[in-house]
């Protein structure tokens, strides 16, 4: 599978600027030492670190007036729009041609901020999904090797989940990661799993194993993988032209999801993620 071979496949284009999405500090540090990487690379940084003074000095702006400003081609700023946004360092508001200095730069600890038009559009799915449920649900985004769970309501039983709002994990430790890798391309699986790669050990084969499992299910489970007495279904969506993508979850204690609750789950689930795509695709036109 592409998946498994977590090193191969990746373009050019995503490439070009794949330093950025490492680190915050390799900006900085390739700039203070140009010589440990290309020229091509030390000009890339320059237009990054301007892009995000612009935007820090006028707020919101366009990609053709990044583009313009930094004298680059539109392709150009928006392949460096796109990494810089997968990183955290700006952000594109539903719906929005505008970008902005997001959680990453700001150094914020959730994306909360960043989304809310998106908890908000999402407020009464996870109400319904609750009502439906009667476990914990969450609205649950990704930013880099992360999930962020950006909005939730608490079970109503008296042994419950407890919320996580605010909170991330890493993808690969969750239901909502796993959906979420489920609906992407082989090339991005790659960047998420170079990511991941940085800051904890897993075994790819298995991952691998996941990836395919959620894809022919429609959704993803986690059996104790973030903690041990917690099981999670989740269901990744796409919700607007920019192909923004968030997950839907409901978690309950360990005993009460065994496999066939969470085939019912995620047939629960899949309907709810559904009618939100579509709300919130209707919203960004």
């Amino acid at each position: 599978m592409h998946e498994r071979n977590a090193g191969a496949g990746r373009d050019n284009r995503s490439t070009k600027f794949h330093w950025l999405r490492h680190s915050p500090w390799l900006l900085f540090r390739i700039l203070r030492h140009p010589r440990r990487g290309s020229q091509h690379a030390v000009e890339s940084v320059r237009n990054a670190l301007t892009a995000l003074t612009l935007m820090g000095e006028r707020g919101a702006m366009r990609l053709t007036d990044i583009a313009d400003e930094l004298g680059v081609a539109r392709s150009t700023a928006h392949r460096l729009m796109v990494t810089m946004r997968e990183a955290g360092f700006v952000i594109q508001p539903l719906g929005s041609r505008l970008y902005t200095l997001g959680p990453t730069f700001a150094g914020l600890t959730s994306a909360v901020v960043a989304h809310d038009d998106l908890i908000a559009a999402a407020r009464p799915a996870l109400a319904a999904l609750r009502r439906a449920t009667e476990e914990t649900v969450h609205l649950v985004t990704r930013l880099g090797a992360d999930v962020y769970f950006l909005d939730g309501i608490e079970g109503a039983r008296t042994v419950r989940v407890g919320l996580k709002s605010g909170a991330r994990l890493p993808v690969i430790a969750s239901a909502a990661g796993l959906a979420m890798l489920a609906q992407m391309t082989p090339e991005r699986i790659d960047r998420v799993v170079f990511l991941s790669r940085r800051v904890r050990s897993f075994d790819e084969g298995w991952l691998s194993d996941q990836i395919a499992l959620a894809r022919k299910a429609g959704y993803a489970v986690s059996f104790g993988l973030a903690y041990a007495d917690v099981h999670e279904v989740a269901v990744a969506f796409r919700y607007d032209p920019g192909n923004h993508m968030a997950a839907l979850t409901v978690a309950a204690p360990a005993n009460r999801i065994d496999h066939q609750r969470a085939r019912e789950l995620g047939l629960i689930l899949r309907q709810s993620a559904s009618s939100l795509s579509t709300q919130l695709s209707r919203l960004a036109r």
